[in-house]
């Protein structure tokens, strides 16, 4: 028997090295892909579970819960949330983020599209140049901004009646915008902040009029029972 020794590298050194290859790719595009990490504080983890709850802007999933720690004082928690790599640019430090559930008041209800998918965390854009990965979670909904499109109006009256934060305001039974905000003056008056869907506009003029057209208010007690209808 002749034995001749072949110059070259073995075949069976192919799969390996395919292997390798293989591997090196998806960590490289495992990398590119990865989202961005960020923390929101919170006053409560109710209604949130980690690998469950997202990050909701407009609809779309921009991000997804990761982790749940309570802080060292035991006060909050905090939120350990992966953004997806897109969303960079939009984390600066007056981004506004809240958790949105079901929450009872009295005259409104809110958040119940939560009942079928569940609590989620809202989203609603800064305009900061300051980027930033710690946040705090609002308490509610936040307001729309003074310079979002539309007509922002101030309502003052006697008496708050019951009207709410979100309670609708309408021209023909069509709802063209709502309360954002309202506060106590100095002297007894309350003062609403509204806002009028840019679409309708042009319906407020100088002459407009608004009132409260609730249907039923009760208040007082047994010897002072008042009836607003």
């Amino acid at each position: 028997a002749i034995v001749e020794k072949k110059s070259g590298i073995s075949p069976i050194w192919l799969l390996p090295l395919v292997a390798i290859c293989v591997g090196g790719w998806l960590l490289y595009k495992s990398h590119l892909d990865k989202g961005i990490d960020i923390i929101i504080r919170a006053e409560s983890a109710s209604g949130i579970t980690a690998g469950k709850t997202p990050v909701v802007f407009r609809g779309t999933h921009v991000g997804m819960v990761k982790e749940i720690h309570l802080d060292k004082a035991l006060e909050h928690v905090e939120l350990v949330v992966e953004m997806i790599k897109t969303s960079e640019p939009y984390l600066v430090e007056d981004l506004q983020l809240w958790v949105e559930r079901v929450d009872v008041e009295a005259g409104r209800v809110t958040g119940l599209d939560t009942l079928l998918s569940g609590s989620y965390i809202g989203l609603a854009l800064g305009s900061s140049d300051k980027k930033a990965r710690s946040f705090v979670a609002l308490p509610h909904r936040p307001a729309v901004r003074e310079d979002a499109p539309g007509l922002h109006v101030t309502l003052h009256s006697e008496a708050l009646y019951s009207v709410q934060v979100g309670s609708g305001i309408y021209h023909k039974n069509v709802m063209i915008g709502s309360v954002q905000s309202y506060k106590l003056e100095s002297d007894d008056s309350v003062t609403l902040k509204a806002f009028i869907k840019p679409e309708f506009a042009t319906l407020i003029k100088e002459s407009s009029r608004f009132w409260n057209a609730s249907g039923l208010t009760v208040s007082g007690g047994i010897s002072d029972l008042k009836i607003h209808m």
